[in-house]
């Protein structure tokens, strides 16, 4: 949200976001930022804002209660509207065999929507999940995470060294007990950057998990003062923490779509994620030995220690980052397929 709202306005575009109850890890931006709740917001009201705002394209992703108001609005008045979903562009043909579920209720939520919508177009951040795919879904367009290079470092070449995730700390599904346990068996020095959102009192389970994060880091002994836990920093903090990492390393099983690492790339950092989410779509095609296998700790163990010892890969994983930050996420590129979709299918002058 803040980077395409960052690049939308530098090109003298208004990037006006509709938000249900803004939570407190969304990004506020001031009068861009239109705050409602969904349960009270009426077809009139989302008459008035759409009057007010004059959008020439609507990308909407939460349909819920009285939020369904401006899709029908749009579709009546021929703005060109896409439905944004976190699901990926190509069919994940290897699922079919290892994660059936997860296929099923890919395409039974396509499904779903097309019931509840009809035909409709839909934009999407993932290309794909884990390996390239099959074809591609009817009607569904790539539109990769705008991102710009914001900062270089020299990286360490030899220990201590630096490594930053981001995980909400109450999460079991995060693994931040997979880096920490690798703390306790590598003999290499380095210090550990866990930056995270603490979870609310109310929610029991993800406050027991990070308790349990939180006391197995004080049995690392000497090792834990190497461990800090970051709760709810700014987006300059994060920035900051970046800039000083010598590798950024997403340990979770699963993310569908997470953009920290793309985040670390920007700022001159090779990640280590898993290839079971869809991450691996733009870090892949980067270097594939930034990514470990889902479900094995040995791969990721591996993987992340040939990543702080090798400084030339780590070099060379910058630049291939740069690279694909210059073409496939630049802000011009992210500005270009803004204004196919404008001028796309849905376009009101077809």
């Amino acid at each position: 949200m803040r980077e395409a709202h960052r690049i939308l306005s530098a090109a003298g575009h208004k990037c006006i976001f509709v938000v249900d109850r803004r939570g407190p890890s969304e990004p506020d931006f001031g009068d861009d930022t239109v705050v409602v709740d969904s349960t009270t917001f009426t077809k009139a009201r989302a008459e008035a804002l759409i009057h007010e705002i004059q959008p020439q394209l609507l990308i909407q992703r939460n349909f819920g209660n009285g939020l369904r108001y401006f899709w029908t609005i749009c579709k009546n008045m021929n703005i060109p509207h896409y439905r944004y979903t976190q699901d990926p562009l190509r069919l994940p043909l290897s699922d079919f065999f290892v994660r059936p579920l997860r296929v099923f209720r890919l395409i039974r939520d396509t499904y779903v929507f097309r019931a509840t919508l009809g035909k409709h177009y839909s934009v999407t951040p993932v290309s794909f999940w884990g390996d390239t795919g099959g074809p591609s879904f009817a009607g569904r367009t790539y539109l990769p995470f705008p991102m710009e290079i914001r900062h270089s470092k020299k990286l360490s070449i030899t220990p201590p060294f630096r490594v930053v995730t981001v995980a909400k700390h109450g999460q079991k599904r995060k693994r931040v007990l997979w880096l920490l346990r690798f703390i306790a068996e590598t003999p290499l020095v380095l210090s550990i950057d866990i930056i995270g959102s603490s979870p609310g009192p109310q929610d029991r389970r993800r406050s027991s998990h990070d308790s349990k994060i939180r006391a197995f880091t004080q049995k690392l002994g000497a090792k834990a003062k190497s461990v800090t836990f970051h709760d709810d920093l700014d987006e300059t903090s994060i920035r900051a923490l970046y800039s000083e990492a010598d590798l950024f390393v997403l340990p979770a099983k699963r993310e569908m779509m997470a953009i920290s690492p793309l985040e670390a790339i920007s700022h001159g950092v090779p990640v280590l994620i898993s290839s079971d989410g869809g991450a691996t779509s733009y870090v892949k095609p980067t270097g594939q030995a930034q990514v470990f296998r889902a479900r094995s700790y040995t791969s990721f163990s591996s993987r992340l220690t040939a990543l702080l010892l090798n400084h030339e890969t780590r070099e060379t994983l910058i630049l291939s980052g740069k690279a694909a930050l210059a073409t496939t996420h630049s802000p011009g590129n992210f500005l270009a397929n803004i204004e196919k979709l404008i001028n796309g299918p849905l376009s009101r002058h077809e």
